[in-house]
């Protein structure tokens, strides 16, 4: 029996996976063409008036970056309306996700900021500017909805704790 069009019951078809290097689909153009979105090496910033798709994009951004196998998930969202449907999946991927706990956010993000910098010796002692699928690390997506509830200066604290110098 040919396995290929009698798979065992046990077993699963592999399909190729997504890389956070490959483009991401965002929509249509206004002359009906598909636009794509290079994530790695860009920052983006969603905003618009309400029912402009904002949420549409963050959800089909995070559902890529769930698909690649490249990825470890750091998602902060203190109304858990946006991203916490992700929280599992973050959690099994080995990333993070963070709710309403304004020390917690504050924490990881320092700690982002750590792993950043260790990136960045690497590059440097390698001379290069980025990295490249060939380096074989995995990109940390960082999601988040409402960086103003984390550093915002009106939360008791709050703006102490963002702006502390970095020793």
């Amino acid at each position: 029996m040919n396995p290929a069009i009698h798979p065992s019951p046990d077993t699963f078809p592999v399909a190729p996976t997504l890389s956070m290097f490959d483009p991401v689909f965002v929509g249509i153009d206004e002359f009906g063409a598909p636009v794509y979105l290079d994530l790695v090496y860009h920052n983006l910033l969603d905003a618009g008036e309400p029912g402009g798709g904002k949420s549409v994009l963050i959800q089909n951004l995070v559902a890529h970056a769930f698909l690649c196998h490249d990825f470890t998930p750091v998602l902060l969202d203190p109304k858990w309306v946006e991203l916490g449907m992700w929280m599992e999946p973050a959690d099994a991927l080995g990333g993070i996700f963070v709710g309403p706990d304004i020390d917690k956010g504050l924490r990881v993000l320092r700690r982002l900021q750590k792993v950043m910098d260790r990136r960045y010796a690497w590059l440097v002692a390698h001379g290069r500017r980025k990295f490249i699928p060939t380096d074989l690390i995995k990109v940390i997506g960082i999601f988040i909805d409402e960086l103003a509830y984390y550093t915002d200066h009106r939360h008791p604290g709050a703006a102490e704790r963002v702006h502390r110098p970095r020793p």
